[in-house]
């Protein structure tokens, strides 16, 4: 009889530390997911970040298209007249 007891102990015993076991594989899984979509969340918010950050500098800017066109024409006269100066 007593033997009989032992193994039904053993045997709920083994039953529930499976049960244990499965619960604590499933939090495991439920907190790598949160892990890696909060990983995605915290890449959109600094996508974001910089998004904003460029439409307020072209709205301090104005037209960018325009100051872009000033600074190359700066830079190809600033070029030529380092080459006019190498040549010489």
């Amino acid at each position: 009889m007593q033997v009989k007891r032992q193994k039904q102990r053993d045997d709920t015993l083994d039953g529930e530390m499976r049960k244990v076991d499965k619960k604590l594989l499933n939090n495991i899984i439920t907190a790598v997911t949160d892990v890696t979509q909060d990983k995605r969340v915290f890449k959109a918010v600094q996508a974001a970040k910089v998004v904003d950050f460029f439409s307020k500098l072209r709205k301090i800017w104005g037209d960018w298209d325009e100051y872009s066109r000033r600074i190359m024409a700066l830079m190809s006269n600033y070029f030529e007249n380092e080459n006019e100066k190498r040549n010489m």
